[in-house]
């Protein structure tokens, strides 16, 4: 066993983990960067709605990435502790390995809730992912980021061959 014992290696492994968040954070912190992910996820929503206002939709989303966060940093840090537990001195690949496999099981669980939507799991697993959003990672846009969105989307439609 390590300095620190189990429960210091634990304490290690979710600072690492908020850590690793922290990027993210400062770039997303009440700027433009976070409005035009809401404005990102407001275009997407009125499309899937038929609804020609993006200003109406939520700036949440249902298949953001923040929905990743969750279920991979605790199977990150479930599989560290676990790989600490039964291998002596985990090497970089087994670290690697880890990772991989982690965010393998984090998108399997993100595209079981996408096709379980009404499920109290999913809602549970969504949790997080929306709290992110709600208070991190996006903001409301204002009317002209609005624009660029509208604008984004219909030259999007326009190269797929789809109606704007």
């Amino acid at each position: 066993m390590h300095a620190g014992g189990r429960g210091g290696r634990l304490g290690a492994e979710v600072g690492a983990a908020a850590v690793s968040l922290a990027p993210s954070v400062v770039a997303l912190r009440g700027g433009d960067l976070a409005a035009y992910h809401g404005v990102e996820h407001k275009a997407i929503a009125a499309y899937e709605h038929d609804d020609d206002d993006a200003a109406d939709a939520a700036k949440e989303h249902e298949r953001c990435g923040s929905h990743l966060m969750a279920p991979l940093l605790t199977l990150n840090v479930a599989g560290t502790a676990l790989l600490h537990r039964v291998v002596r001195q985990p090497g970089p690949a087994h670290q690697a390995l880890l990772a991989l496999g982690s965010l393998g099981a984090a998108v399997e669980v993100f595209v079981w809730a996408e096709r379980n939507p009404d499920s109290p799991v999913t809602r549970a697993l969504r949790v997080p992912g929306h709290e992110l959003q709600r208070v991190l990672g996006t903001r409301e846009p204002t009317e002209a980021q609005l624009e660029v969105g509208r604008a984004a989307l219909a030259e999007i439609l326009r190269v797929e061959g789809e109606p704007a």
